[in-house]
């Protein structure tokens, strides 16, 4: 609706979801082969020295059912000529999903308070000085029925069986049709929903200048940030017990445990917060003689403590190494932190000039060539000892533990090169802690994994057939310079290949040639 100077807006979304499923990955028992500090994962398997083994009994099957709704309401106000304000309101609730085969599964209720404001201004200052613009919002984030789903798998319609260091014999030998094997012995695995759940929630704000230089060319320089709150974080809890008089092997873990009922009691709350800050500068070339240029440079720093993707349903690698102390263990650069981004986008038509013939006009002028530019910092990893002490297993039951750092030389470093990986990332750097330790004193995320550079380019062109029936020919190539991204060595102290990079996150290059007719 528009009054005057202002035009409100005003609507609402209102959606039914179903999500329906069949936990499937251990309907039949799988047997897990670690490495430990005595022998590689391989080297388990061939003796026959398993670390655990898990099956799903039960009804495995979901039906969840949800609601999604949201209220708004805005106002962009024309104050002056100079002065455009925008305001609005949302209101977002989120009543509880609920399970159609097992009511009353889901704990926590609607979270109904979730109110998000935002607010922005673009203001142009006197004469050529440009534009600035700014703006605040506060945004709700989903809980995910991935998130949710994992209760799928609890007692008592349920249940998730595992048994450290299990009898192969027994194990394999078990008749057909008969439940696990080892049941007797085993313990179950349980999810654990905070009743007090609510949706993740953030503030972002930004900040900018824009103005225009000679000719075509803008420049803007701005900065963007973010605080998150309320991430949803797996915590592991009943956890073996560390402590004087009790043994301290991987073989009594389920004998320390608090609740002797259950293995790892996996706990779903709203446990992290997240941090983002970005200063960027852009330069637009937006049409001149049929070239386009976009020039992008990002400065940012991106720091959480143990949210990594929790929202798609727990990560071990994202929990702490002691069961009691979480933020300060965990805090650290975010998985997808990347200091620095440049990214330049050029295109260009082919003139056709009046004076050129006429067939040189036909087969030169119209063509599309285009490419972009994308250099970015490696993302981080961390480093785990995959064994308490040498022999000992890990003795409290989770494999994630982070090892003591000898040698502070090797902080920081990026690891991007297989040939030189090893020598980065020695083994002799770190060491095991000693059992009875909770923790290594080695921090989250402090190394990085090889620099991103890749180049795309296409050429096209279209051809007027006859009346609207254009012909497009199109040569595209992805990783134009075949450069490997390569990933992460391997990081679990215990393996005979760490440090070691073998793989890459990206394919190499790849050329297309494409043909479409439009009738």
């Amino acid at each position: 609706h528009t009054h005057g100077n202002h035009a409100f807006v005003f609507g609402f979304e209102i959606a039914r979801r179903q999500f329906n499923g069949f936990r499937s990955d251990s309907t039949r028992p799988y047997i897990n082969f670690v490495a430990t500090a005595d022998n590689s994962a391989i080297t388990n398997l061939r003796l026959g020295l398993p670390y655990s083994m898990v099956e799903d009994i039960g009804n495995l099957s979901a039906g969840f059912r949800s609601w999604d709704m949201s209220y708004y309401a805005g106002d962009t106000w024309h104050a002056a000529a100079n002065l455009t304000v925008s305001y609005g309101l949302r209101y977002q609730p989120s009543p509880a999903p609920y399970e159609v085969n097992h009511p009353g599964v889901i704990p926590y209720k609607c979270d109904c308070n979730n109110l998000a404001p935002q607010v922005g201004l673009a203001y142009r200052l006197p004469g050529a000085s440009g534009v600035l613009r700014a703006g605040y919002g506060l945004q709700y984030g989903p809980i995910l029925a991935s998130t949710y789903a994992w209760i799928r798998s609890n007692p008592p319609a349920n249940m998730v069986q595992a048994i450290q260091q299990p009898d192969l014999i027994q194990a394999l030998t078990a008749a057909a049709g008969t439940s696990f094997s080892g049941a007797s012995q085993g313990r179950q695995f349980f999810t654990l929903l905070d009743p007090h759940l609510v949706l993740p929630y953030s503030d972002q704000y930004n900040f900018s200048w824009e103005r225009e230089l000679r000719g075509s060319w803008h420049v803007q320089l701005g900065y963007v940030g973010s605080r998150t709150f309320k991430l949803i974080q797996q915590r592991s809890i009943n956890r073996g017990l560390i402590g004087p008089g009790l043994t301290l092997t991987e073989a009594t873990v389920d004998a320390r445990r608090p609740d002797p009922r259950y293995a790892s009691i996996r706990d779903l709350w709203n446990g992290s917060d997240a941090w983002y800050n970005a200063a960027l500068a852009n330069l637009f070339l937006p049409r001149w003689k049929g070239l386009h240029v976009d020039v992008s440079y990002w400065f940012s720093k991106a720091m959480d403590d143990g949210s990594s993707f929790a929202d798609q349903g727990p990560l071990q690698q994202a929990d702490s190494q002691w069961e009691y102390e979480r933020h300060r263990d965990l805090r650290g650069r975010s998985d997808f932190d990347q200091p620095h981004s440049f990214r330049a986008r050029v295109s260009y038509e082919t003139p056709s000039p009046a004076s050129a013939k006429r067939w040189v006009r036909a087969l030169a002028a119209g063509w599309n060539i285009s490419t972009i530019g994308l250099l970015k910092s490696g993302t981080p990893f961390s480093v785990f000892s995959g064994s308490d002490a040498q022999g000992y297993g890990n003795v409290d039951g989770t494999p994630w533990d982070r090892p003591m750092l000898l040698n502070l030389a090797v902080l920081g470093r990026t690891i991007g090169n297989p040939d030189t990986s090893r020598l980065l990332l020695p083994a002799s750097a770190f060491a095991y802690i000693t059992p009875g330790m909770t923790a290594g004193n080695l921090g989250r995320n402090v190394f990085r994994k090889g620099p991103i550079r890749n180049v795309n380019a296409s050429v096209a062109r279209r051809f007027p057939v006859s009346k609207e029936k254009p012909l497009t020919i199109r040569a595209e190539s992805i990783n134009l310079f075949n450069t490997p991204q390569f990933a992460a060595p391997d990081y679990m102290r215990t393996d005979s290949s760490f440090g070691a990079i073998t793989n890459t996150l990206n394919n190499g290059r790849s050329l297309r040639l494409a043909a479409s007719f439009e009738f």
